[in-house]
């Protein structure tokens, strides 16, 4: 256990060419344990995230890797950095979207380019707005009638996918299978997003 972030990585000719990283956010409770949201850009200092890079550029020479997009999922423990899952995709719950808001960098495009064949001009970019995604998701056994977002979610809110129809038997949030939908969120104070994190049901207002 320890404090945890991960990243999506565009590499081309065996270079890790742009790392783009995001805090994670999970949800816990008294049986279980999973993720209820990606924060990017991380909050974690400069020489982290460069360790977290170095390491994935380990992995890509170890492997012999020489084009495509990859996922991570780091932890910092008792002050060092570890890589403690590398895998050959995006991540997981429109992740490559957040970080196209957060960064400019058109993940999803890219990714299609490199399966094709061919090599974009990619460089590491700059932040432009913190951004992130947040599971739609019940705490409590009931039937969802359909959301209602609080003014600060609508405000931020940037793509809003429901992956079940209304009204819904929800159950309480476990894992994936128990998602209800995603909604992406982009907003140049970082301090919202965290405020909506900190308290998800009240901002989803889901109508159970």
């Amino acid at each position: 256990r320890g404090l945890q972030f991960g990243g999506d990585y565009v590499v081309i000719d065996g270079e890790v060419r742009a790392a783009c990283y995001a805090d994670q956010f999970p949800f816990t409770s008294s049986t279980t344990e999973a993720g209820l949201g990606n924060l990017a850009p991380s909050s974690q200092p400069v020489s982290v995230l460069s360790e977290a890079t170095r390491q994935v550029q380990a992995l890509v020479d170890a492997l012999g890797l020489r084009r495509g997009l990859y996922n991570t999922d780091c932890a910092l423990i008792d002050d060092e950095v570890m890589v403690i899952d590398f895998g050959a995709r995006l991540g997981g719950n429109l992740l490559g979207e957040v970080h196209e808001l957060a960064y400019g960098l058109p993940m999803p495009d890219l990714a299609i380019d490199l399966a094709l064949g061919f090599s974009p001009a990619v460089s590491q970019p700059d932040v432009r707005c913190a951004a992130g995604h947040l599971v739609i998701h019940a705490n409590q056994v009931g039937r969802v009638h359909g959301l209602a977002f609080s003014k600060t979610l609508q405000a931020v809110a940037k793509k809003t996918l429901i992956d079940v129809d209304w009204p819904h038997e929800a159950t309480p949030y476990h894992s994936t299978k128990d998602r209800l939908g995603i909604v992406l969120m982009a907003s140049s104070d970082r301090r919202v997003l965290e405020w909506i994190y900190a308290d998800p049901q009240t901002h989803l207002g889901l109508i159970i």
